[in-house]
C-alpha cells in the first residue's frame, strides 16, 4: 500500500549533527513550530536554517476530511431541471470545454519515500525550470460513445476564431462518433460562446445549444477527462511544449470510450449530489 499523507506530529531543535531533541505536542517547552497537512517529501528527515538542523518525526494518519463543495442557485435550478431526463438523453449531448495543461506544473504535490540526504537524487526530483516551462490551451469534446477531436489553440481566442474550431472539430467528432440525429451541443457561457458570430454559426449549422448556467464548470463531466488527461501526461513526461502537445492528443484519444459512457451514465447521480450540496 503506498503512503498516505502525513501529519506533523513533534518538532524540535539542535546543533547541526546533535540527535533530535524530540517533544510532544501538549507538553511544557512546547515544539519551536508545528508543521500541517500535506508535509513535502523534502521536510520528512530534516531541514538546515541557519545553523540550527529542524527535525521533523511523522506519523500515519488518514488525510483530513474534504469540505463538501457547495452549488449556487444557477446549478441547483438546471440539476432541478434535468433530474428526471432520461439517461438516453444525456448520450445524445456533446460536452465541450478548455482547459490550461503545463509542460511541468503538474498542479498538484507529489511524495516520495527516500533516504535520508538523497532528496536530490534524479529519481526523487521532478524537472522544473523557470515560470514553468509553459503551457498550452486546449479544446476539446466528448459523448458517451468516447472522446472527440482535441484542439490547441495557439492564439487569443476570439468568436470568429471558436466557430472556426467548432466547424474543424466539432461536426468531425459528431460524424466520428456517430451522434446520429437530435444530438445537443453543450458548451457554456464564455463572451466567446454567446457572441453573435457563435451564435449565428450554431443556427446557420441547425445545432442545438443546451441551456447551460453561467459560471458552472462543476456540472459539466468533461473536467474528470481533463484530470484523467492530465494524470495521463504527467506520467509521460514530455520536455517541451511541441512534445506536450503531441502526447496529449495521442493520450486524449487513448481514453476508453467505456470511461466516457460511465461518466454520462453516472450524471444524474452528480446532478443528485449538486442538490443535495446547494
Amino acid at each position: 500500500m503506498g503512503p498516505q499523507k502525513l501529519s506533523g506530529h513533534y518538532i524540535s531543535s539542535g546543533q547541526t549533527g546533535d540527535a533530535p531533541g524530540i517533544k510532544p505536542l501538549g507538553m511544557s517547552d512546547p515544539p519551536l513550530a508545528i508543521m500541517n497537512w500535506d508535509v513535502p517529501a523534502a521536510s520528512i528527515h530534516g531541514f538546515k536554517e541557519g545553523h540550527l538542523v529542524m527535525w521533523l518525526m511523522v506519523i500515519n494518519l488518514p488525510p483530513p476530511c474534504r469540505k463538501e463543495l457547495l452549488y449556487g442557485v444557477e446549478e441547483s435550478k438546471f440539476a432541478n431541471d434535468h433530474l428526471d431526463d432520461p439517461e438516453e438523453s444525456w448520450e445524445k449531448v456533446m460536452w465541450s470545454d478548455e482547459t490550461k495543461i503545463e509542460l511541468f506544473g503538474h498542479n498538484s504535490t507529489k511524495r516520495v519515500w527516500r533516504k535520508k540526504n538523497d532528496e536530490y537524487h534524479p529519481k526523487n526530483t521532478i524537472p522544473t525550470v523557470k515560470h514553468g516551462g509553459g503551457s498550452i490551451m486546449l479544446w476539446g469534446c466528448f459523448s458517451a460513445h468516447g472522446t472527440g477531436r482535441l484542439h490547441c489553440i495557439k492564439e487569443r481566442m476570439t468568436g470568429a476564431m471558436y466557430c472556426e474550431i467548432l466547424g474543424n472539430n466539432l461536426l468531425p467528432s459528431v460524424r466520428a462518433l456517430k451522434m446520429g440525429r437530435g444530438w445537443v451541443f453543450q458548451l457554456d457561457n464564455d463572451p466567446k460562446r454567446t457572441a453573435r458570430i457563435t451564435k449565428e454559426w450554431l443556427c446557420k449549422k441547425h445545432i442545438k445549444a443546451l441551456a447551460w448556467p453561467s459560471q458552472s464548470p462543476d456540472l459539466n463531466p468533461i473536467e474528470n477527462l481533463w484530470r484523467e488527461l492530465k494524470l495521463r501526461v504527467s506520467q509521460r513526461q514530455p520536455r517541451n511544449l511541441t512534445d506536450l502537445e503531441k502526447i496529449c492528443v495521442e493520450e486524449w484519444a487513448k481514453i476508453p470510450p467505456a470511461v466516457c459512457a460511465d461518466l454520462v451514465k453516472n450524471y444524474r447521480k452528480h446532478l443528485t449530489s449538486v442538490i443535495a450540496n446547494k
